[in-house]
């Protein structure tokens, strides 16, 4: 008898416990973004041109990352880098000419600017739709030549 009331006493507890945490607000499925492309370019010294960097097999939200570095200035330079991404979303093919501008003059530590003005940041971060079945394209831009030489770093995810 005394193990028959232990047992119940157990299996209400069980259930009330298990009752409560029903109760409980659903739980959340968070999924992380999916990489679907990365690369680099290292040493560059000349345009890179129209280049499809991925095609989305379904219409969805991407975050792509870019970085360059300038591994070589070339201080007698005016010359620059300039990154454009392309890409279709719901309103058609669209184009976000000098995503990331990077002068060829500039030496740390002030690469990305003069002390005292804003400058301009060593990477890019760009939100957008694509398109099932369309490319999303870059190029990067060199007003060249000179003496100047840089690298190039991304990362494309799908957000949703």
């Amino acid at each position: 008898m005394y193990k028959s009331l232990c047992l119940a006493v157990l299996l209400v507890g069980m259930f009330a416990l298990a009752d409560h945490n029903s109760a409980a607000a659903p739980a959340t499925s968070y999924t992380s973004p999916q990489i679907v492309a990365r690369g680099k370019l290292l040493n560059l010294t000349a345009s890179i041109p129209t280049t499809t960097l991925f095609t989305p097999r379904s219409t969805g939200l991407y975050r792509l990352s870019v970085y360059t570095t300038l591994a070589t200035s070339d201080t007698s330079s005016g010359q620059y880098w300039s990154y454009v991404l392309g890409w279709t979303d719901d309103g058609g093919v669209e184009t976000a000419n000098q995503t990331l501008f990077l002068n060829t003059n500039q030496v740390p530590p002030y690469a990305w600017g003069s002390p005292g003005s804003t400058g301009l940041a060593p990477g890019s971060v760009s939100t957008f739709e694509a398109v099932a079945g369309s490319p999303v394209t870059y190029s990067f831009i060199f007003s060249g030549p000179d003496n100047s030489v840089t690298s190039l770093y991304w990362v494309l995810e799908r957000l949703e």
